[in-house]
């Protein structure tokens, strides 16, 4: 269950001693080398791009599936009890790190570890990572809206049936309620008068003390 949440610099996560069950994402740049952290770590997701918000030169942005990547790993370690933070490093610790933080503490309610400020977020970093938030949420909206025109197609569909009604069936039938051919002449059956029973093989059947059996 992740409580905390760290933000460091390459500098200061490689010095740095966990005193609670941690694993770290370490976020270097392209053609960095990895970082060197405490063997107390219990597990680090190793991640290669740059710290830029859109394309520019040769470098390299965050990938929507490094994003899924970090969320899977926090996921996974979220649920949990034996881990209790989480540490997040990139070069500076500024930018980067501030927004897998940020995304973090949002999602798993965790308490940022010191009087860290996280308003250098990146700001594309911070929205793959909220990506699959936004989705879900237009998702919901999506489907509640399409429920909405199906209900409003289906009343203008029962509004224009009505309307189509001719007068003659209105007029047969004062309350408004149009019946279909069937169901008329299932009508017409039910009020006329039924046959009485014939005597004993004259008809189809045979009567024997008040029932017909075939």
């Amino acid at each position: 269950m992740l409580e905390t949440v760290c933000v460091l610099s390459r500098r200061s996560a490689q010095a740095w001693s966990p005193q609670l069950p941690t694993v770290a994402i370490c976020i270097r740049d392209v053609g960095s080398p990895p970082f060197q952290l405490s063997p107390a770590i219990r597990e680090t997701l190793h991640l290669s791009f740059d710290d830029i918000a859109s394309r520019f030169a040769n470098q390299v942005l965050m990938t929507r599936q490094q994003a899924r990547d970090v969320r899977v790993f926090l996921d996974h370690h979220a649920r949990l009890p034996e881990t209790k933070a989480v540490l997040v490093c990139c070069e500076a610790g500024v930018s980067r790190s501030a927004a897998v933080a940020q995304f973090a503490v949002e999602r798993y309610h965790a308490e940022l570890f010191g009087q860290q400020d996280l308003g250098g977020a990146n700001p594309w970093v911070l929205r793959l990572m909220r990506e699959p938030v936004w989705r879900s949420t237009l998702a919901r909206v999506a489907g509640w809206g399409r429920g909405m025109l199906d209900r409003v197609v289906r009343d203008q569909r029962i509004t224009n049936a009505r309307d189509s009604v001719s007068p003659a069936a209105k007029a047969a039938h004062p309350s408004g309620e149009a019946t279909s051919p069937a169901a008329s002449a299932a009508q017409q059956a039910r009020q006329s008068p039924q046959p009485r029973p014939t005597k004993e093989g004259a008809g189809s059947g045979v009567m024997r003390h008040g029932q017909v059996f075939e």
